[in-house]
């Protein structure tokens, strides 16, 4: 059978900022995973969407995109920061015309497993990929290598690395819709008049 890879995202600390201030975070993200969802949408099993609270889920065709999406993703919403699963394996439980919520299978467990790891670890990760094989401790040193160093970032060097990725954005195997990020152009314009 074919492997998938389903991320899940959580937002850090979430339950500490205001009602408001969380509502309107929450607003922001979910402009942030329309467009996401459009520009991947090739690269998509499932799109990706809230679950819970403040829990985010989607299913990709490939761990390229699935990671593609995620350092976009973080890029986007920063300074709000994120930890995240990434968990390779089979879509097995499929229901028809139901969100990736709905879905069951190992890709989606290992992803739960991975989130939870990150939870827990004391290695202080914010990203882990888990396929239970030998090379995810590999590409877990790799993986948050760039996202320790993107975290040590001022907003003025985010905005620089977004700028950049989106004038020339890093793509694997067509996984984004060269067509369409200018879409992005519109939600960062938009978050600077909210800051």
């Amino acid at each position: 059978m074919e492997n998938y890879t389903a991320l899940i995202i959580d937002l850090k600390k979430s339950r500490s900022y205001k009602p408001e201030v969380r509502a309107s975070i929450q607003h922001y993200i979910a402009s942030v995973i329309r467009s996401l969802n459009e520009i991947f949408s090739g690269s998509l099993a499932k799109d990706v969407d809230f679950s819970a609270g403040d829990e985010i889920q989607g299913l990709f065709s490939s761990p390229q995109a699935a990671y593609l999406y995620l350092r976009m993703f973080c890029m986007l919403i920063f300074p709000v920061e994120v930890r995240a699963g990434m968990g390779i394996g089979e879509w097995n439980v499929r229901i028809e015309n139901a969100s990736s919520t709905a879905q069951d299978g190992p890709a989606y467990h290992n992803a739960r497993y991975a989130i939870k790891k990150v939870k827990k670890d004391s290695l202080e990760y914010s990203v882990l990929f888990y396929s239970g094989k030998k090379v995810d401790l590999y590409l877990n040193a790799v993986i948050n290598a760039s996202f320790a160093l993107a975290s040590k970032h001022s907003e003025y060097q985010n905005e620089l690395m977004l700028l950049a990725e989106l004038l020339y954005p890093i793509d694997y195997n067509q996984a984004i819709n060269h067509e369409i990020i200018n879409q992005l152009f519109e939600i960062v314009t938009a978050s600077c008049k909210i800051k």
